[in-house]
C-alpha cells in the first residue's frame, strides 16, 4: 500500500534530509527526535532557539535519545530558522492545518516523492518541525518551499 511505498521512498533519501526543530521546549523532546531520526537513518539535526540552554547534555534528553546521543553531540544550534535552512535547496515545514500563509501544501506522500527526487540529484533537503506547543509562526514559513500536512490525532496536538 501507500505506507509501504512511503517507507521505500524514505530509504532512498541519500543524502538523508536535515531535521530542523524550531523552539523545542524540552530536552527530552529533542532526544526523542534524535532517537527517531537514528531509527530511520537520518543523522543531521539542527536546533533553532531551544528553550533549554543545556539541551545537549541534559539528563532527560540523553535518556530519551537512547543510542542516538551522538546526534545530540553533533547537532548544530541556530538563532533563527532562516539561518538554519540557508544552505538547503528544498525545505518542507510540517503543519496540521492550512493557515492563511501563501505556501503551497503537499501531502506527506507527494512531499516524500519530491524529497527523494531532490536527494537523488544531490540536493540538500530539510524537514522543519515547529514548537511542540504552538507549531511554526507565520513569519517562520517564509523560507520554506512547501507545507507538509501530516494528520495528527485530534486532541493530541
Amino acid at each position: 500500500g501507500s505506507e509501504e511505498q512511503t517507507l521505500r521512498l524514505m530509504g532512498s533519501f541519500r543524502p538523508a534530509p536535515v531535521i530542523v526543530l524550531v523552539r523545542p521546549l524540552r530536552s527530552g523532546n529533542i532526544g526523542a527526535a534524535a532517537r527517531a531520526m537514528l531509527n530511520f537513518g537520518f543523522s543531521s539535526l539542527r536546533i533553532v532557539a531551544p528553550s533549554e540552554q543545556d539541551w545537549r547534555t541534559a539528563e532527560e534528553g540523553r535518556r530519551m535519545a537512547c543510542n542516538a546521543g551522538v546526534l545530540l553531540d553533533e547537532a548544530t544550534e541556530f538563532d533563527s530558522l532562516e539561518e538554519a535552512i540557508a544552505d538547503l535547496q528544498l525545505v518542507f515545514a510540517t503543519s496540521d492545518s492550512r493557515s492563511s500563509v501563501h505556501v503551497p501544501f503537499q501531502t506527506a506522500a507527494s512531499g516524500c516523492q519530491a524529497a527523494a527526487a531532490a536527494c537523488s540529484r544531490g540536493e540538500s533537503v530539510g524537514l522543519v518541525f515547529g514548537c511542540e506547543r504552538d507549531g511554526l509562526r507565520t513569519c517562520e514559513l517564509q523560507g520554506v518551499h512547501a507545507l507538509l500536512c501530516i494528520p495528527t490525532q485530534e486532541g493530541n496536538r
